[in-house]
């Protein structure tokens, strides 16, 4: 399940349209590797990264990971992960998309 927007704040993921798809298994986000007593923080020397964003953060980019489908079939999944529902809030940061963009941010 990957971010349509950037610069917003991530609210809330529902998953119960996916959860109906025949196959689908189960909807893992951030929530779930804690409540596993896992971590979300990765990276190659210090964990900057997430697995998948947390609630409450914001979304830097288009495609950032929120969450994912484990179903039986790859068509499942992809049905899935396009029925969940996500809500954004509002972001604080400005987005930058150009080079103009970037500038005018320094």
């Amino acid at each position: 399940i990957l971010a349509t927007q950037s610069g917003v704040v991530f609210e809330s993921l529902d998953a119960e349209s996916a959860l109906r798809i025949p196959g689908v298994v189960k909807v893992c986000a951030a929530d779930d590797i804690t409540a596993l007593g896992g971590k979300n923080e990765l990276g190659p020397i210090v964990h900057d990264e997430t697995v998948f964003l947390p609630r409450g953060a914001t979304v830097a980019m288009v495609g950032q990971v929120l969450g994912i489908v484990v179903a039986e079939t790859l068509e499942s999944a992809e049905m899935a992960a396009r029925l969940a529902e996500v809500k954004y809030g509002a972001g604080e940061a400005k987005v930058v998309v150009n080079i103009e963009n970037a500038i005018e941010a320094q």
